[in-house]
C-alpha cells in the first residue's frame, strides 16, 4: 500500500512523471499523420522484415503503433523448440525496425555467412512497438503460438477451480513467456459471461469463458 506523501509514493509520482514529460515531447515532434499511426495495430503476412515487405512499410512510413501476430498469417514458423526463437527473431527485428529504422537492416558478410549489422543510436522521437497476440490456452485456435510454450488450460477449466490464485499462476507463466519472446500485449483475457451454454450454435462460447456469473468471471479475469 502507498500512502500519498510517503517517500514511496512520491518517487513513484516523480518518475511517472517524467514519463509523461517524455512522452508529451515526443508527441509534440510527431506530425498528424504520425500520431494517427500510432493509433493502429496492423496485421500483415508472412515472418520477413526486409525492405520489400509491407509491414516494413508501415512500421518506416506510417510510424504504426504496434502489430498483431496471428498463426492464419504465417507469422509464426516451425515446430517445437524452433517456433519460440523464430518468433523472438521475429519480434526483435521489428522493434529494431521501429527503433532504429532502416539501420537496423543494413548487413555484412562474415566468412560465408550474412549478419545483421548492430544498429546505431536510437532514432529521435522512436517509440516501441506494441506486438500482440492471442493466448487463450487450449491450443489452437485460441493459441496462435502452438509450439513450444506451456500447454495452458481453457479458461472454463481455470473457473471450474473457483481459485483466483490458480488463475494468476497461469497468467503469470503466460506473461513471462510471451514477454521472453518479445510479445508485449495480450489479446485477452476474455470477460465474456456464459449464461446459456448451447454447444450446437456456432457462435457458443465453449471453453473459452471463465464461467457463467459476471462476478466470478471478472475476478479470475483480473487475477
Amino acid at each position: 500500500l502507498l500512502l500519498n506523501g510517503s517517500p514511496l509514493a512520491q518517487a513513484q509520482e516523480e518518475d511517472e512523471s517524467e514519463y509523461l514529460v517524455r512522452a508529451r515531447a515526443i508527441m509534440q515532434e510527431m506530425t498528424v499523420a504520425e500520431r494517427v499511426g500510432q493509433l493502429f495495430l496492423v496485421t500483415f503476412e508472412g515472418n520477413t522484415v526486409d525492405r520489400n515487405s509491407e509491414i516494413t512499410d508501415l512500421i518506416l512510413n506510417y510510424k504504426v503503433g504496434g502489430v498483431v501476430l496471428l498463426a492464419e498469417n504465417n507469422n509464426f514458423v516451425g515446430e517445437g523448440e524452433e517456433t519460440p526463437l523464430a518468433v523472438a527473431d521475429l519480434t526483435n527485428r521489428l522493434q529494431n525496425l521501429a527503433l532504429f529504422g532502416e539501420s537496423s537492416m543494413i548487413t555484412t558478410t562474415v566468412g560465408s555467412e550474412t549478419v545483421t549489422a548492430t544498429p546505431g543510436a536510437t532514432n529521435p522521437g522512436a517509440v516501441p512497438l506494441l506486438i500482440s497476440t492471442q493466448q487463450d490456452g487450449d491450443s489452437a485456435p485460441h493459441s496462435q503460438i502452438r509450439y513450444g510454450l506451456t500447454e495452458l488450460p481453457a479458461p472454463m477449466a481455470i473457473g471450474a477451480g473457483w481459485q483466483p490464485d490458480h488463475a494468476e499462476a497461469v497468467g503469470r507463466i503466460l506473461g513471462q513467456e510471451l514477454s521472453t519472446l518479445g510479445v508485449n500485449m495480450l489479446l485477452g483475457p476474455s470477460l465474456d459471461v456464459l449464461e446459456n451454454p448451447d454447444p450446437e450454435n456456432a457462435s457458443d462460447l465453449g471453453n473459452q469463458a471463465f464461467g457463467g456469473d459476471p462476478y466470478w468471471v471478472g475476478l479470475m479475469a483480473r487475477a
